[in-house]
Order: C-alpha cells, then sequence, then structure tokens
C-alpha cells in the first residue's frame, strides 16, 4: 500500500539518485551482481550464477573505460567470478552418502 512515508521515501531517494554521479550508481549496481554471482556459485546453484556473471560482463565490456579508475578492478573481479564459476562446475556434485 502507498503510504506518505513511502512517498516521502521515495522523493529522498531520487534526490539521493540525482545528487550521485551515474558512474558511482553504475559500479554500486555492478557489485550487486559480484555478490548473486558469489552467493549462487557457493550455493552450486550454476544457471543462476551464470546469469550474475553475465549480467557483470555486459556492464563491463559494454561501459569499460566510462567506469573510470573502477574498471581494472570490476574487470579483476569478473576474471576471479569466472574462474571460481569454472572450478566449481567441474566439481563433482556430492554424493547421497555423504
Amino acid at each position: 500500500m502507498w503510504t506518505p512515508e513511502r512517498e516521502e521515501q521515495a522523493r529522498r531517494l531520487a534526490e539521493e539518485l540525482a545528487r550521485a554521479p551515474a558512474r558511482d550508481i553504475v559500479v554500486t549496481m555492478a557489485m550487486n551482481f559480484v555478490e548473486v554471482a558469489s552467493v549462487k556459485i557457493d550455493a552450486g546453484d550454476l544457471p543462476g550464477a551464470q546469469l550474475a556473471i553475465d549480467a557483470f560482463d555486459g556492464v563491463v565490456a559494454k561501459l569499460g573505460a566510462r567506469l573510470g579508475d573502477a574498471e581494472g578492478p570490476l574487470r579483476q573481479m569478473l576474471g576471479q567470478l569466472q574462474m571460481a564459476y569454472a572450478q566449481r562446475a567441474t566439481q563433482p556434485p556430492p554424493s547421497a552418502d555423504g
């Protein structure tokens, strides 16, 4: 239900977004993909991990240098995620008898 409090929260969020540099917001959102991918890899949800990695890769590949100083570290994180995914994907599934 939409309340005056929620409307005020939405207004404050919009003001914060308007003040923040777009690059900072995009980098923050990209880091959300990193977190999702990491959790999904750890949980063994490889399709979910791959989706998050592909989304992260899309941001990094498409925006590249427009990400400023964050580009290098983001590319490194992408490589680490891809390596972690590949390692998890080649592990045998856990046995049923423990």
